[in-house]
């Protein structure tokens, strides 16, 4: 088992999470400032692919090897966040250290700063199926009918990855990162307080990592990325679907077969996240000690 003892390199920080919550932005203007290391390739996924993880840590050093004297370094994949939980039939819900993000975080760099930037939870759950939905891995017609299916029980969460609920539930998530880490070490983000403001991520940046002087680097390098879109049109989704294992196919469907924006969420369902999520959202201003306007504000 991977070990902190099986390489000299040691992350300064992670942004760990979540998806769909401008991540790519981030990264990006990570790679613009002079002071700071990330991989050439956003998304490593060491610590959530198992094949890269049995490789070790000295493996996981050598995306960092453009490392120049000085800098710091860390690494951008939302997916750690969720990675990890497993529902149980029967009884209470149990994690599987050997396929849990936090745990193999926590085994290995167990110092490291870890940050997570999240989005309102029904805008995010929104998001991620329609993405899914014009890669061709989502079959519901619609988010209201993908949504029906989670909470009555049609989809489960330890038999798919597309319950796009569970992945919003914030409060367990983050609670299990809570167990591994002391509160301090975790650092959250909401996702609609830095796009329209920069400089808050700026500013958190600069806190957490003890970034070095850049005067180049500022608000500017955080340019939005990966917007959200949507199929031209329904019947394109069998060429989105062969876009799902073929890669240049999904860079084709998305450049010339889909368009920015997606279709309103239906009040009726927007009401009934509200109620859903309601806990992730008390739960989460509870931790941040303040409230969130922004976020379950209704269609």
């Amino acid at each position: 088992m991977p070990s902190r003892e099986s390489s000299q390199f040691v992350p300064d920080f992670l942004i760990a999470g979540a998806t769909r919550c401008g991540t790519t932005s981030l990264h990006e203007a990570l790679a613009a400032h002079s002071g700071v290391c990330v991989p050439r390739k956003k998304e490593v996924k060491y610590f959530y692919d198992d094949a890269q993880y049995k490789r070790g840590g000295a493996y996981y050093a050598t995306h960092f090897s453009h490392r120049e004297e000085g800098q710091i370094c860390g690494e951008v994949c939302p997916l750690y966040f969720e990675k990890g939980f497993v529902l149980t039939q029967d009884g209470p819900s149990s994690w599987v250290p050997e396929d849990d993000c936090a745990a193999r975080i926590y085994r290995d760099y167990p110092d490291v700063s870890l940050l997570f930037s999240l989005r309102d939870p029904i805008q995010r759950a929104h998001s991620i199926f329609w993405k899914n939905k014009w890669q061709g891995r989502e079959t519901a017609d619609d988010f209201a009918q993908a949504v029906d299916e989670e909470l009555s029980g049609k989809r489960k969460p330890e038999e798919t990855p597309f319950c796009f609920v569970w992945r919003n539930r914030y409060h367990i998530h983050l609670e299990r990162w809570l167990e591994l880490f002391p509160k301090e070490q975790l650092h959250v983000l909401l996702f609609e307080e830095w796009v329209k403001n920069p400089q808050i991520a700026v500013d958190a940046f600069q806190s957490v990592m003890d970034l070095s002087a850049d005067p180049q680097w500022g608000t500017h390098c955080f340019v939005k990325s990966n917007e959200g879109r949507k199929l031209s049109h329904p019947a394109l989704g069998s060429i989105s679907a062969v876009g799902d294992k073929i890669p240049l196919v999904r860079s084709l469907t998305r450049r010339f077969l889909t368009q920015p924006g997606y279709p309103p969420i239906d009040p009726h369902v927007y009401a009934r996240l509200q109620e859903e999520f309601r806990e992730d959202v008390i739960f989460l201003e509870t931790f941040l000690g303040r409230g969130i306007d922004v976020w379950l504000k209704g269609v």
